[in-house]
């Protein structure tokens, strides 16, 4: 019997091509305890009409609109709204498999405070690749799991490195407690939550296959010719904040060499590039 409500947080902007989709994945999941709160983050196109027509036929649905603040803003209303015991943040444009939340849920009801599900990734309407972690549960999260936010080698061993985004877990509550988005403009707001969640100490578990769909879009703020830049000022702004410099340091060095990998580096501006020069020094001199 499915007991614990799950809190589904869905901030949204402007998604009215993929929203559908979207919904219909988690209106159809196995498990049936949950109340979807949709953060219309102000859009401008047809999300309103598709929230409120999904609200009239499933009452779990809740349609909130809210000024145009980002997504830290819209999480975190979702946050503060939420009556769930459980919570779960679903990227408007992505899909999640149907047993998604049953199968999360068996972690957290097995003594775990976060589970992790495996992410497909879609690109051009085609598989890019899988992303599946090993079988696992740690409390050790200041290493593994943290490493597994940066994506770091010892968690690549295990295949863990799925660890960074927000999309793909259940959390506890009770974990979350204060901590909310960070109002910044690049993916690693959800690094930061991760990470200030990962200080807590959490018990985390990784569910053995992938259960999220994740949609890459080649105009998305990843794809963007700044987000080497973006990324490691994050790793950088967190490095100073937090002052774990070795574990930011290796994170710093795992985004630059995948920039390099993915040729981003060289489209930077000279500006840029001294940047990134500026946060090494940093590094090394301390």
């Amino acid at each position: 019997m499915n007991s614990s409500l799950i809190s589904v947080i869905v901030p949204i902007y402007n998604s009215s091509s993929t929203l559908l989709k979207t919904l219909t994945s988690i209106k159809d999941q196995s498990y049936k305890n949950l109340e979807v709160l949709l953060i219309d983050d102000g859009s401008l196109d047809e999300t309103p009409i598709i929230c409120k027509n999904i609200q009239k036929i499933d009452k779990r649905f809740q349609y909130i609109r809210k000024e145009n603040g980002g997504v830290s803003s819209a999480r975190n209303l979702g946050l503060n709204l939420s009556k769930g015991s459980y919570i779960s943040f679903i990227d408007a444009d992505d899909t999640i498999d149907q047993s998604f939340f049953s199968d999360l849920v068996s972690l957290l009801e097995n003594g775990c405070d976060i589970a992790v599900a495996g992410v497909r990734y879609f690109q051009n309407g085609k598989v890019s690749f899988d992303c599946v972690p090993s079988s696992f549960t740690t409390n050790k999260t200041d290493d593994l799991f943290a490493s597994s936010i940066f994506s770091l080698p010892d968690a690549k061993a295990l295949n863990l490195q799925c660890g960074g985004y927000s999309c793909n877990k259940l959390y506890k509550k009770s974990i979350i407690g204060e901590t909310k988005f960070s109002y910044t403009n690049c993916s690693g707001e959800d690094e930061e939550f991760n990470y200030l969640i990962s200080i807590k100490k959490p018990i985390v578990g990784f569910y053995p296959a992938y259960l999220y769909n994740y949609v890459i879009y080649t105009s998305s703020l990843s794809q963007k010719k700044n987000f080497a830049l973006l990324l490691c000022k994050s790793r950088f702004s967190l490095a100073k904040r937090y002052q774990n410099i070795n574990l930011l340091w290796e994170a710093f060095k795992t985004s630059y060499k995948w920039c390099l990998n993915q040729k981003t580096i060289k489209n930077l501006k000279l500006i840029e590039l001294l940047e990134l020069a500026k946060f090494s020094i940093y590094f090394l001199i301390k």
